[in-house]
């Protein structure tokens, strides 16, 4: 399986970028059937970040109290290890599947509205 290569951090600004439109109720996901990858969302003044499934049901896979938080980890994140290649314990399907990359989030029209009915959930509780 190819793995994104790119290990360039994302850095501050993208991630302040994220972050503001993640609070101005915007979230990060594809929205089909079944196993839609990984994204993020804002919810109850936390971020989150989440496997995504039938495009509406976030299960949290990593949160962060605030904004500063986020942004920190975020920033140092790259499209290498977005890819979940480094994740132990995990399928192959998974690997580099759908994942979050530099494009995605730069991408105004990846970005949707968060519906009011979108929630996130603990992996725990599928």
């Amino acid at each position: 399986m190819k793995v994104k290569s790119d290990r360039k951090a994302y850095g501050n600004s993208l991630a302040e970028n994220v972050a503001i439109a993640l609070m101005n109720g915007k979230c990060i996901c594809y929205v089909h059937s079944e196993y839609c990858g990984m994204g993020l969302i804002y919810e109850d003044d936390v971020f989150y970040y989440c496997e995504v499934t039938d495009g509406c049901n976030f299960w949290e896979h990593q949160s962060f109290p605030n904004k500063k938080a986020f942004v920190t980890w975020l920033a140092k994140q790259s499209d290498y290890t977005m890819s979940r290649a480094d994740e132990k314990d995990i399928s192959e399907f998974y690997i580099d599947n759908q994942c979050l990359t530099n494009d995605r989030l730069r991408n105004p029209a990846e970005w949707i509205d968060k519906a009011e009915h979108i929630g996130v959930g603990k992996l725990s509780d599928r």
